[in-house]
């Protein structure tokens, strides 16, 4: 929901996502989850893209800490078994 006005507040707060335009009141800046600077309804597709973007990244991200943190723990594993062995002489 994208609101401009006082009006607009009650349907900013229900919506998932509510933006308000920068030359509006005050209560609707503060209600809504995000706000324009400028008044061009273009920001409001560039916003869409960043917020898509930057989750994909976040995504991304979780994945490569997992496979290393994953490979770290193999790695751990082996080099402590081998340690192990060594100093109670396991076969």
């Amino acid at each position: 929901m994208v609101g401009d006005g006082v009006n607009d507040a009650p349907a900013l707060v229900e919506a998932d996502l509510g933006i308000a335009i920068r030359a509006t009141t005050d209560v609707t800046i503060e209600i809504a989850d995000a706000d324009l600077v400028n008044s061009n309804a273009v920001d409001i597709i560039n916003t869409l893209k960043l917020s898509k973007t930057s989750h994909r990244k976040m995504i991304q991200n979780l994945g490569w800490a997992a496979g290393y943190k994953s490979n770290l723990q193999q790695k751990y594993c082996i080099t402590l078994k081998s340690s192990l062995q060594q100093q109670l002489e396991w076969p």
